[in-house]
Formats: structure tokens, C-alpha cells, sequence
């Protein structure tokens, strides 16, 4: 897996085939995936990979994936008599994943409160603004019901179109401002 920032400054695509280089050895690899990350000289590697490039380099931290079902407790408990020296984390998923993915829905909440507030205001003003043209309606023999229908109904016709119109454009603005 390579960070974003690396497959960006060296236009390299997932699927594509790179050398890695360190200490005059060299390593081609397939790239897997893709992670954010800003410093274009990061990768995240397998054992092999980096065995073949450092042979004499030792890891500082593993990150292991535990199958379904597993119990994380008693992993944590053999790894410690395997190794004493080994203290393993056992919280589960990372806490600033948590924090960004809480932050972010919270962002993408807020907007979608204010837009829906904009669509009420502009449904309660539509129909004050069309009062005297709703009476006409009901004078003829209109149910409160069908004069509701009828304005429902014109309001779910703007609704439609601004989206028609609001999701293409969305969907432009994003390619526009956030690079591939």
C-alpha cells in the first residue's frame, strides 16, 4: 500500500508495479492500496518487502488482524508468555478513526439540518406568499386535504428539480476540488 502524496508525486496508480530503493538494494512491488497520508515517502510494506530492502533492520511495532470471533484477551495473553517483552494493545479499533469518522458525520449532519430548515422556510413563506391564491380553491369546494396535496405536490416539484440539478453540480464541485 502507498500513501496518497506518494502515488500522486510519482504517477503511480493501485495496480501498477514500482521499485522501492534503500541502502543500494532494490524491490519491485506491487501496489495493493491506497492510504492517506501527506509525506510522499511513505509505503506500508509486507515482512518480505522489507526483508529484502533492510535485512538488518528491525520492526518497532507489528499491527495484527485478528480472524472473527477471536477473542483479542487471549491473544494479548499468549503473546506475553511467548515474549515478555511484548506489550500488546488490545483497545480494538483506533480512537482518532473513531474521532475523524464522529467529526465528519457530525460536518455532513449540519448541513443537511440547515438545507432542510432552508426547504421549510421556503415551503412556509411559498404558501403565505400564495394564501389568497389558496382560497380560491376552497371557495370552489376544495378539502383542506387536496389544497394540502396540491401544495405538497408543487413543493416536491422544486424539491425534484433542485435535485436534478444539485447532485450533478455537487458531484462536479468535489472533482473539482479535491484531486484524484
Amino acid at each position: 500500500m502507498a500513501g496518497s502524496a506518494f502515488l500522486r508525486q510519482n504517477g503511480v496508480r493501485v495496480g501498477d508495479r514500482v521499485s522501492l530503493e534503500k541502502g543500494g538494494r532494490t524491490e519491485a512491488v506491487l501496489v495493493v492500496g491506497e492510504f492517506m497520508q501527506s509525506n510522499a515517502r511513505v509505503v506500508a510494506a509486507g515482512w518480505s518487502t522489507l526483508t529484502a530492502l533492510a535485512p538488518h533492520e528491525k520492526p518497532i511495532s507489528y499491527h495484527v488482524g485478528l480472524r472473527d470471533g477471536s477473542d483479542p484477551a487471549a491473544y494479548a495473553r499468549a503473546a506475553r508468555a511467548a515474549d515478555p517483552g511484548i506489550t500488546p494493545d488490545v483497545r480494538g479499533s483506533n480512537a482518532i478513526t473513531q474521532t475523524v469518522m464522529g467529526s465528519a458525520s457530525a460536518l455532513t449532519l449540519m448541513p443537511a439540518v440547515v438545507a432542510s430548515l432552508g426547504v421549510f422556510n421556503t415551503v412556509v413563506l411559498n404558501t403565505r406568499d400564495r394564501r389568497r391564491d389558496l382560497g380560491m380553491p376552497k371557495s370552489i369546494g376544495m378539502t383542506p386535504r387536496q389544497v394540502t396535496v396540491m401544495t405538497v405536490t408543487s413543493m416536491a416539484v422544486l424539491g425534484a428539480i433542485g435535485s436534478l440539478l444539485g447532485i450533478p453540480l455537487g458531484v462536479a464541485g468535489y472533482d473539482l476540488v479535491v484531486p484524484p
